[in-house]
């Protein structure tokens, strides 16, 4: 058997509570991402800002019905 071209994703939580730290052995192995929450009004805008752009193709009277998040 083989295996190629596979992509693990883990999440973590902060130790405590049962959970340990986790090993710089087994950190060695992976890519650390941190993701902070969002703000309503930044999704908004981000969202937004992606929207606007992607209508950018269509008539005025198209892009003019999106609401002003921001």
């Amino acid at each position: 058997m083989r295996i190629e071209n596979i992509l693990l994703l883990t999440a973590l939580g902060p130790p405590g509570g049962g959970k340990t730290q986790i090993t710089p052995r087994i950190v060695r192995h992976f890519n650390m991402m941190n993701n902070n929450e969002l703000d309503s009004k930044t999704v908004g805008f981000i969202f937004t800002t992606i929207l606007k752009n992607f209508l950018k193709r269509f008539p005025e009277e198209v892009t003019e019905l999106i609401p002003a998040v921001v």
